[in-house]
């Protein structure tokens, strides 16, 4: 499959300056092709011409906790894990609008959530999980305290 997005002001995060009047051209989710000037667009594409607007690369969200969508933790923990995939879902949609591509979740989301994106039964951005929250030992998500500070030795450990 062949996509070419075309009349576009090209952000490539290499060059000082924008590209004007840009076009890429993307075979099978692989860019192949950016040039500045009009010229024909390979035969079968699909064209998007974005009327002049800014096109770049997808952002990346290095630290994100799709599954925490309530900073209540009381009101969390009694919100049905239903109400709780949808909020998901809901909050993936709105990250890719923002222009994320990818996001590392840091825990709390099911490897689940980024097979219902892979399989496009929501839309997403491409999902990094860890499934547990990834802490410091004696860090604010450690999951091995159990509510105990652990000594300054045993953190040496």
């Amino acid at each position: 499959m062949i996509t070419a997005i075309i009349n576009g002001r090209l952000l490539d995060c290499v060059g000082d300056v924008p590209l004007e009047d840009a076009s890429v051209v993307i075979e099978d989710g692989v860019i192949k092709e950016i040039y500045s000037k009009r010229k024909p667009v390979p035969r079968g594409a699909t064209i998007i011409d974005v009327g002049g607007r800014t096109v770049m690369p997808g952002l990346t969200d290095a630290h994100d906790h799709p599954a925490y969508t309530e900073m209540n933790p009381e009101k969390a923990e009694n919100e049905p894990p239903l109400y709780i995939a949808l909020k998901m879902a809901h909050n993936l949609e709105r990250i890719l609008q923002a222009g994320f591509t990818t996001i590392r979740d840091m825990g709390g989301a099911h490897w689940s959530l980024r097979q219902a994106v892979e399989e496009g039964l929501i839309r997403g951005p491409r999902l990094l999980i860890t499934c547990a929250v990834l802490s410091p030992t004696g860090g604010h998500g450690d999951a091995n305290l159990h509510g105990e500070r652990l000594s300054h030795n045993d953190l040496g450990r």
